[in-house]
Formats: C-alpha cells, sequence, structure tokens
C-alpha cells in the first residue's frame, strides 16, 4: 500500500494525463459533428464515419469525408504522441531531455486542441461545401474534448513551467521582442502569395528570445505566442494555426541552441582577444547551420498544411506543393537569418553586459533569507 501511495505521488501529473488521455480516446463512440444542410435539417456524423473518410448521403448523393479524415487522423496522432511523449519524460532521469519530451507532448497537445475543435467546421468547409452544408462539432463531443484537453494542457504547462521559470526581466524582453516580430510582420513584409507566404525581417526578433534564454522559450515566443498573435491577424482561420504557424515556427528557437553549441569551441581560449575573435567565428557558423532545421521545420509545417486545407495531394503534388512553399520559406528565413549574423555582435555584447539570470520560487528565496 505504502508502495502505491509513492507511485501516486511521484507520478500523479502522469497519472491525470493519462486519464484524460483515456477519455478522450473513448469519445470516438460519440457523434462527432452536425452537420446542417440547405433544407434546415441535421445530419448527425460519427467519429468513426468523419475519422475513416466514410460516405455521406445527402440529397440522395453520396460525399466522402475525405479531407476530414486527413485532418482528424493527425489530430489523433498529435494526441497518441503527446501521450507517448509524456510518459517517456516521466521515466527519463535527465532533467534535459525530460524538458524536450514535455515540451514535444506539449505542442503535440496543442495541435490536437485546435484540430478537434476545428474539426466539425472543417467538415463543411472541406467536404461538403459544395452541397450548401456548415458543420460543428457536436455539444457532446465539444464538452468532452474541451474539458479533458484543458486539464492534460494545465499538467504539461505545469510541468513544463515548473523547469523553466520565468524572471520580470525576461518575461519584458520576451514582450517588447515579440511585438517587434509582429510590427514586422504585419507593416515591414514582402507579400508573395495572395493566400499566405512573405517575405520579411520579422523572424529576427524572435532568434534574439532564442540566443537570449535558450530554445524552449524561444519556441514559447515564436510558435505559441508569435504563431497565435499573427494567425489572428492574418486572418486565414483558426485552422490553420497547428500547421501554419505552431509547427512552422517551432523551430526558431533551435537558433538558441546551436548558439549555445558554438560555445563548446571557444569557452576554454584564456586570451581576451582570441576569445571574441572566435566568439564571433563560431557564433555565425553555427547559427548559419541551424538554418538548415529552421527551414525543414517551416517546410513541413506549411506543406502539411497545403496538403490538408488546400487539396494538395501528398505525393502527386509533392513538387507543385515544394515549389509554392519554396517562393517565401527561404526568403523569409534567409532574411532573418542575415539580420542575425549582422547583430550577432550587439547581441553577445548585451549577454555579457545583462546576463540571463535564473528565476527562483519564493522558497528558495526565504531559506536564502533565513540562512
Amino acid at each position: 500500500m505504502e508502495l502505491v501511495k509513492k507511485f501516486v505521488k511521484k507520478f500523479f501529473n502522469e497519472i491525470v494525463f493519462t486519464i484524460g488521455f483515456i477519455v478522450l480516446m473513448c469519445t470516438i463512440a460519440l457523434p462527432f459533428a452536425d452537420v446542417t444542410l440547405g433544407d434546415g435539417s441535421v445530419l448527425t456524423v460519427p467519429f468513426t464515419t468523419a475519422l475513416t473518410g466514410g460516405v455521406v448521403s445527402i440529397a440522395d448523393a453520396e460525399y466522402t469525408l475525405g479531407n476530414t479524415s486527413i485532418l482528424l487522423i493527425f489530430g489523433l496522432l498529435f494526441l497518441i504522441l503527446s501521450e507517448a511523449f509524456t510518459l517517456i519524460a516521466a521515466l527519463l532521469k535527465n532533467k534535459n531531455l525530460k524538458l524536450i519530451f514535455r515540451v514535444a507532448g506539449l505542442v503535440s497537445l496543442i495541435a490536437n486542441i485546435f484540430i478537434y475543435m476545428l474539426s466539425g467546421y472543417l467538415i463543411g468547409v472541406l467536404d461538403l461545401s459544395e452541397v450548401g452544408a456548415s458543420g460543428v462539432v457536436s455539444s457532446s463531443f465539444g464538452i468532452v474534448v474541451t474539458l479533458f484537453d484543458v486539464i492534460m494542457a494545465i499538467v504539461l504547462f505545469s510541468l513544463v513551467f515548473n523547469a523553466k521559470k520565468y524572471t520580470i526581466q525576461e518575461i519584458c524582453e520576451t514582450a517588447f521582442l515579440v511585438g517587434l516580430a509582429v510590427v514586422l510582420d504585419q507593416f515591414l513584409k514582402i507579400q508573395i502569395q495572395a493566400n499566405g507566404g512573405s517575405i520579411s525581417f520579422s523572424a529576427l526578433p524572435l532568434f534574439i528570445i532564442a540566443i537570449r534564454y535558450g530554445a524552449f522559450k524561444g519556441f514559447i515566443a515564436s510558435g505559441l505566442i508569435f504563431g497565435f498573435l499573427t494567425c489572428l491577424l492574418d486572418g486565414y482561420g483558426f485552422q490553420t494555426f497547428p500547421f501554419d504557424y505552431l509547427i512552422a515556427l517551432s523551430g526558431y528557437g533551435l537558433v538558441g541552441t546551436f548558439f549555445n553549441l558554438a560555445k563548446k569551441f571557444y569557452k576554454n581560449i584564456e586570451n581576451p582577444g582570441e576569445y571574441k575573435k572566435k566568439q564571433f567565428i563560431y557564433s555565425v557558423i553555427f547559427i548559419l547551420i541551424s538554418t538548415i532545421p529552421v527551414m525543414l521545420i517551416r517546410y513541413v509545417g506549411h506543406m502539411i498544411s497545403a496538403n490538408i486545407l488546400y487539396g494538395y495531394h501528398p505525393i502527386n503534388d509533392f513538387l507543385a506543393n515544394f515549389i509554392y512553399q519554396s517562393t517565401y520559406v527561404p526568403g523569409a528565413v534567409g532574411c532573418s537569418m542575415i539580420g542575425m549574423i549582422i547583430l550577432i555582435e550587439p547581441v553577445i555584447m548585451i549577454n555579457r553586459l545583462f546576463p540571463v539570470k535564473e528565476a527562483k520560487n519564493v522558497d528558495e528565496d526565504l531559506e536564502v533569507k533565513e540562512n
């Protein structure tokens, strides 16, 4: 009995998360969406029908829910990944690896939330618009999914932010730089494609956040905060958020990871002049190397979105999809990377003059005062 109590206490958050996961997996038995037809009648679509790309009969005609099926498959995959990442993190002892897997679980869960909540609407938009049908997530499905998704998200947020706390300095700097990124994205950009896609220096402030505070806080600033704000302002709809914003922009935080990797090549140099020279050279080299994964992640996010929302076939239209994304992704990432290299010396100086301080709990501060 004592062993059970210790286990529950140690893995309480993971247990709560897993219970939520099991409940969400059981929602496949609930009605998924209510589709309002042109004559005002309502057609209930089971989750299994939408998930498997089943057939819906409307006015003696049959319509296949192919696009909605792809969307729900991704949503279900993200849900399973969030559970897998959370359980793997619970078994790991290395704190950095724990954080990486928990962040991956959080990203997957957020993507699942947006996909599930928007899929009912997208049944009409993607699959049945030609017959004048509009869909909405059924109330029973929506209530259950919203409630348990929120519980699971709170659990993961608490686990993640318990490991990575924010100081007042970090909050202020992040708010200022994200605001600057939004301004650059909305008012100082070159629009390349009518359906989305532009070139600007908006990623530059987000790169600075990643260099200053690391990959995790860089992801929070770029994928979550900046991504959500620009998704609202761009006006393409929330259905674009999981792939075109959350996933596509999540790679910006990797700039901070590569910047920190460069330190291994100059940290032991004792000569001040040589140290400064090597610091600049290796920082530039590793920032340039980070361009590859940053750009790759943006391609993946945008191309998946094009497959699901704009009808591109994953195989037959792969080249056309890649060419479309190539009209702006290299330019958008490349411009900001060039700007980052130009500003790397001032950023290094800021890091030296205003070093990042670790946040402490109130309990830790009290312990210090008592001692």
